[in-house]
């Protein structure tokens, strides 16, 4: 896919931003700690300031839900949602909204290297009991905006995942935090990115251009109906307005394994 409005036509799903494809943000993968997340690195950046068109959208779109509670994943890894879940947090944060960005992809979430912060205890330790919800928060190094890591990868997510305490968390943070953002794995890849979406007002799918394919989006979208969940819109990454030509994929499956 590499037209956003693609998407708008074929599955009559809004698309809630498109943010262009940043040679800024590329060069600074890798790189730790929240100075070097695009909207604090390049703050005048075009894909910055879709992401700030993306954050007042997201305002009207939970308007009346009770919550701001967050669930951004992707069809397929690669897509940039943790990108997107990063910058976004820090992006609300900048509001003077009490944030909270939750790393929910406890196979291979990434967010405290980015954010240069501890990886444990985090999300894990919490649903096992192992660890209070206060001593897996972490300060982020920006103002209002607080962290969980995924803590310690269990061999077990799903089944954590499916606890009474997850739920009980969920509510907890709910009335804590004006948002609670939380970065899920590949909707296709594995079942966890529908447990941990279930009951959130808002649920995004990133898609990237001319990465993710129509199939893919088509199957993540019905993955979620299956689990009573809708999609409340698209986030459409990594265009390139320099290109303009639709590339038909077949859908194919990820292998998605711990690192």
């Amino acid at each position: 896919i590499d037209d956003p409005a693609d998407i708008e036509s074929r599955l009559g799903l809004p698309v809630y931003a498109t943010i262009p494809f940043s040679k800024a943000a590329e060069g600074r993968r890798g790189q730790r700690g929240p100075d070097s997340l695009m909207v604090r690195a390049a703050p005048d950046d075009p894909a910055v300031e879709s992401l700030r068109s993306l954050r007042t959208s997201l305002e009207f779109a939970l308007m009346g839900a009770g919550s701001k509670m967050l669930a951004i994943t992707g069809p397929t890894p690669a897509c940039g949602k943790s990108f997107v879940s990063g910058n976004l947090a820090v992006l609300a944060a900048q509001t003077g909204a009490r944030v909270l960005l939750i790393d929910a992809d406890l196979r291979r979430g990434g967010l405290f290297r980015r954010f240069g912060v501890q990886q444990s205890p985090g999300l894990s330790e919490v649903l096992a009991g192992e660890a209070s919800a206060d001593a897996a928060t972490q300060a982020s190094g920006i103002a209002n905006l607080d962290v969980w890591a995924t803590g310690k990868r269990p061999p077990n997510p799903a089944e954590l995942l499916l606890s009474p305490r997850f739920a009980e968390i969920k509510e907890q943070l709910g009335d804590q935090y004006d948002y609670v953002i939380f970065d899920l794995p590949p909707v296709l890849n594995v079942t966890d990115a529908t447990i941990i979406a279930n009951h959130m007002p808002g649920i995004f799918l990133v898609v990237r251009s001319e990465h993710s394919t129509m199939d893919e989006v088509q199957q993540a979208v019905q993955r979620l109906k299956q689990n009573g969940l809708k999609t409340t819109g698209v986030i459409f990454n990594g265009l390139d307005p320099t290109r303009k030509r639709y590339r038909q994929g077949q859908f194919s499956h990820y292998g998605y394994r711990y690192e």
